[in-house]
């Protein structure tokens, strides 16, 4: 309480529409039910919320205004929601289609591709739907880039896989296992053209198609990858004329690394060293213009008290950065033997200040939390609400909640 008044507060906003229909569902797929948020203006928000039999992602508009919803005609009959994004006035979104784990039983039929789909939202049609026939070889880093001033949306992939044969878990599927058969695949950086709509491949020297990670572009134009090799290498790369800048080798062992993008042209690395269990640390880098990667400042943080980085499960989606300086951290989950339990801490990081201090507690249970910025100070979170298993996840999507920070924080 003392600290919702010195700091914030979350608090009840509205409820998202067709949520009671999945409240007693129970799958494996908990993702693939998730309701997908995305902001259109300072007044409007787009929800892409499941129906009740799992095929279809209905479409809704949020006026924040009056606080009232209102059911688009366009329908989406996919499975999942990978990536989705205003450019240039439309919406960007990658749609995959997955196999029904009940009804699976063709051991030899290829994985289903997936789509690229452009969303006019002011006439409310799809302009645009384009394959695409590789498999996705990590959707939550599908991003957008910008080259000789046209966008592109960048995302990496392979082919010449097939799904895994039906095993014991099927569970399996959905954690991107697959199994090569007599080929071994091959990785293409691939960039859609927001122009043109149309698929090429990235091709630049120095990057490994296999190996590296695509982090992200910065303000200046410099854009990053990354590998785990070599203690986790960082390259600068200038994709206007195909140019390796910089490399930065940070020299750690680590559990696992997350980095965040977080303006002014830097970024966040998290990690819990091998040898140091109980410790994380966030380290900040800013990139120059000419590629340079400098680490500007370091922050570690006690997970005795804190409890918010446990591994295995790193923040992944559980932030939201309002500024540069102010990023916030909660609902952080925590793994004790087969179940999740779900963190209802909230704390602001601010790197200049060194400072990483709680600040309040969300009230309510959430798993997978996914957040909308409001502006520099206020966001919505939206989310299932239950301690879950890993067997059997009970839903209640029904509920989003919106955290106001105080002036002057």
């Amino acid at each position: 309480m003392n600290n919702e008044i010195k700091y914030g507060k979350f608090y009840f906003f509205k409820k998202l529409p067709h949520s009671e229909n999945l409240k007693n569902s129970k799958t494996f797929a908990i993702r693939h039910f998730s309701p997908y948020g995305i902001k259109i203006d300072s007044s409007c928000i787009l929800f892409f919320i499941k129906n009740q039999n799992n095929e279809i992602y209905s479409l809704y508009s949020l006026d924040l205004k009056e606080k009232k919803f209102k059911k688009c005609n366009t329908e989406f009959n996919y499975s999942k929601i990978e990536f989705a994004k205003q450019i240039n006035g439309k919406i960007y979104i990658i749609f995959s289609k997955l196999y029904d784990i009940e009804n699976f039983k063709d051991d030899k039929k290829q994985y289903e591709s997936s789509y690229l789909i452009v969303y006019n939202h002011k006439k409310d049609v799809i302009e645009n739907k384009t394959e695409i026939k590789e498999i996705l070889k990590n959707p939550q880093n599908i991003q957008t880039v910008s080259i000789k001033g046209e966008n592109y949306i960048i995302y990496k992939c392979m082919e010449n896989c097939h799904v895994l044969k039906k095993a014991n878990n099927p569970y399996i599927l959905f954690q991107g296992e697959f199994l090569c058969q007599n080929r071994k695949p091959n990785y293409y950086f691939k960039l859609f053209s927001t122009k043109t709509n149309r698929t090429k491949n990235l091709e630049i020297n120095g990057i490994d198609k296999k190996e590296d990670v695509f982090l992200g572009q910065m303000e200046n134009g410099i854009s990053l990858f990354y590998k785990k090799q070599n203690n986790y290498k960082i390259s600068s790369y200038n994709l206007e004329n195909n140019k390796k800048l910089f490399e930065y080798n940070a020299h750690i062992n680590a559990y696992k690394i997350e980095f965040i993008l977080i303006g002014e042209n830097k970024f966040l690395m998290i990690y819990r060293p091998y040898n140091a269990p109980e410790i994380t640390i966030i380290d900040t880098f800013l990139v120059s213009s000419k590629g340079k990667i400098e680490k500007i400042a370091s922050t570690k943080i006690s997970d005795k008290k804190e409890g918010l980085f446990k591994h295995p499960f790193f923040p992944n989606q559980n932030y939201i950065v309002l500024t540069p300086e102010r990023i916030i951290f909660c609902c952080g989950r925590q793994n004790l033997g087969t179940y999740i339990y779900n963190s209802k801490k909230t704390y602001l990081f601010n790197y200049k200040a060194n400072e990483f201090k709680r600040i309040t507690d969300f009230k309510y249970k959430s798993y997978m939390p996914k957040f909308i910025k409001l502006n520099d100070s206020s966001f919505l979170l939206y989310s299932a609400e239950s301690e879950t298993s890993l067997i059997d996840f009970v839903f209640s999507l029904n509920r989003i909640y919106k955290f106001d920070l105080k002036k002057g924080m």
